[in-house]
């Protein structure tokens, strides 16, 4: 899977194959954050453990931003109950019908084998991800979550906490599971007016709506640049072929 995606973007910004060759995996501590990296970054936690079995970190930094009523902020486990609560769910949702029923038609146009064949697929690689689940709890080993809400001030902190992280972070290329609202604010806070001009379109789109579901923002942060450190982005977009195989396309700047 790996050298397929490789082949792929071949041509492509480094920034963005860099992302096949992370060497650190974080994620927030919401179980489906976790869950995301856990199925979601599979070939190179694979081809990463062939390497080192260094485990996807949990970085309590990297949660969303926590508003009145948002139940699904709010967390319910500490330390490895994390993980453990993260592979269970897992299990669960594969022995639930939903799992085993080819409700992945809708995203074939219609293509019946092809919906179950997809759903084989995503079961096989959700059984991989639950037997290789690892993770560093270092940050999570007590209570990480707030009773109330947070304010655009307290999310400012946590986002620069998190950079520091990052910027004396040993490896080159990090990968980050998060949230929409959170990362919304990181691009408003630290985007760099060079890429703003350079790329205004793709800049509204970071700053003004929200990044979709599991969709890949790889970032070239350099830290010379001061607060505004975010130098490039580029959008790892999935899309359906006339196949019906997955496709990858790049918006970056200029678009």
């Amino acid at each position: 899977a790996i050298r397929s995606c490789q082949r792929q973007l071949t041509g492509v910004s480094p920034v963005v194959r860099q992302l096949l060759a992370a060497t650190a995996i974080w994620s927030s501590p919401l179980t489906r954050a976790m869950q995301t990296a856990m199925v979601g970054l599979q070939p190179i936690i694979a081809a990463r453990c062939c390497r080192s079995a260094t485990p996807i970190a949990l970085r309590v930094n990297a949660r969303e931003r926590q508003k009145l009523g948002s139940v699904d902020c709010v967390g319910v486990a500490t330390d490895e109950g994390c993980g453990q609560r993260a592979v269970k769910l897992l299990h669960q949702l594969l022995d639930s019908e939903e799992a085993r029923s080819p409700n992945l038609s809708q995203w074939w146009s219609g293509n019946q084998p092809a919906a179950k064949s997809a759903t084989r697929s995503v079961q096989e690689v959700t059984v991989r991800a639950a037997a290789a689940a690892s993770f560093e709890t270092t940050e999570v080993q007590r209570r990480w979550w707030l009773s109330g809400a947070e304010d655009s001030a307290a999310v400012g902190d946590r986002i620069s906490i998190l950079l520091e992280q990052a910027k004396h972070c040993p490896d080159d290329a990090i990968v980050i599971v998060g949230h929409s609202l959170i990362f919304r604010q990181l691009f408003r806070t630290c985007l760099h007016p060079a890429f703003r001009e350079r790329s205004p379109a793709l800049a509204a789109t970071l700053t003004d709506a929200k990044l979709q579901h599991c969709q890949v923002a790889c970032c070239v942060l350099d830290f010379d640049l001061g607060p505004q450190m975010i130098a490039d982005v580029s959008l790892l977009l999935a899309e359906q072929g006339d196949d019906g195989q997955c496709l990858l396309r790049i918006a970056s700047a200029g678009t």
